[in-house]
């Protein structure tokens, strides 16, 4: 039976709405814990006096620009907007007043981690709720999502981000440059689906190192983990580098500061885990219109990849050509089958 667009639309809203009014049966949600090495912020209103140092030093921090469209001469921000990711703000009653800080709860269960769709939102395994730009479709759920009101967007750019802080997640992993360990693989043209991270401070020795990162959660997840398929490992000696530095309570090393920590040290230690990124040449290669195209290319792509990096890289002493082979055979594909494996030459659009 045909039928039109419109009666196929109709329809499908009546058979919605039909199951919107059979409501199901609540059930509590499930009660989570912080892990026992999560970080946060402790601000303590009794000892706050309104100055507003840590906003300015949030600014600074993430290089926001200056919030003065309140007062054209001065950095003012009277609320958190898409410049400014912490604020103090004064409220006074009855003869008394007090200074609150407004920013990011980094919440157990964030709200705003279960809206979004596509993974933008992660709750990291140290307790840090961050944001990732290159996932983000700028849908906005996660700001419906929050009960605090924190995620703000920038509505005056032609690229807007998401502003909201992040404990400084980016200077956590390199003080020096600010940057994640996300961003500096993809600036060295390791262009990941997956990649995670384990460092260490002070260790005497590799075996050490490694007996603190598998008594650690967090850290023994990476290295067990089936995800990834490729392991770089890093170690530097530099005498006083970095005198504070948290130990964990198993005696694993930390990636967070602590001005109570003991040091200095001396040895630092990291891991650097990943799966490269296929999914351009697999979709190309299997036709943009055809699921089995795609599923296909993707056992195609997957065999030429371990051929590659077990006998070519292995045997000929060659490097990296499990990530050039895909694109080489891709090429040579599209020569005779421009519209992939499996594409049709017309895609009928309705």
């Amino acid at each position: 039976m045909d039928k039109s667009r419109r009666s196929f639309l109709a329809d499908l809203a009546c058979a919605g709405a039909s199951v919107a009014g059979s409501a199901l049966p609540a059930a509590a949600a499930e009660k989570r814990h912080a892990p026992d090495d999560a970080v946060g912020m402790l601000y303590d209103t009794t000892l706050c006096i309104g100055c507003k140092t840590c906003v300015v030093a949030c600014h600074e921090a993430n290089d926001l620009p200056p919030d003065n469209r309140h007062d054209p001469l001065h950095d003012m921000p009277q609320a958190l907007n898409d410049r400014t990711k912490n604020i103090i703000k004064l409220y006074e009653g009855e003869g008394e007043y007090s200074y609150m800080k407004q920013q990011c709860m980094h919440c157990i269960d964030p709200g705003c981690v279960n809206a979004c769709m596509i993974g933008a939102f992660k709750k990291r395994e140290y307790g840090i709720v961050t944001w990732d730009p290159d996932r983000c479709v700028g849908c906005r759920y996660c700001q419906v999502a929050c009960p605090y009101n924190i995620p703000k967007f920038q509505w005056d750019t032609g690229f807007p981000k998401l502003v909201k802080c992040e404990l400084c997640n980016h200077i956590i992993h390199d003080p020096d440059t600010g940057t994640l360990p996300w961003d500096r693989m993809i600036a060295a043209g390791y262009l990941y689906s997956s990649a995670g991270e384990n460092i260490a401070w002070g260790y005497p020795d590799p075996q050490a190192v490694v007996g603190g990162w598998m008594a650690s959660p967090s850290h023994r997840a990476n290295i067990l983990s089936t995800t990834y398929r490729e392991l770089g490992v890093g170690y530097v000696s530099q005498p006083g580098d970095q005198p504070n530095v948290r130990r964990s309570s198993v005696g694993g090393g930390s990636c967070v500061p602590d001005i109570f920590g003991e040091g200095p040290f001396t040895r630092y230690w990291t891991q650097n885990f990943g799966k490269r990124n296929t999914v351009f040449p697999v979709v190309i290669l299997g036709g943009l219109d055809s699921i089995i195209g795609a599923v296909v290319a993707g056992i195609i792509m997957g065999l030429i990849q371990q051929f590659a990096a077990g006998y070519l890289d292995g045997n000929w002493g060659l490097n990296g050509t499990a990530d050039v082979l895909p694109y080489i055979i891709l090429l040579v594909i599209l020569l005779f089958k421009p519209h992939g494996l499996f594409g049709t030459h017309e895609i009928e659009r309705v």
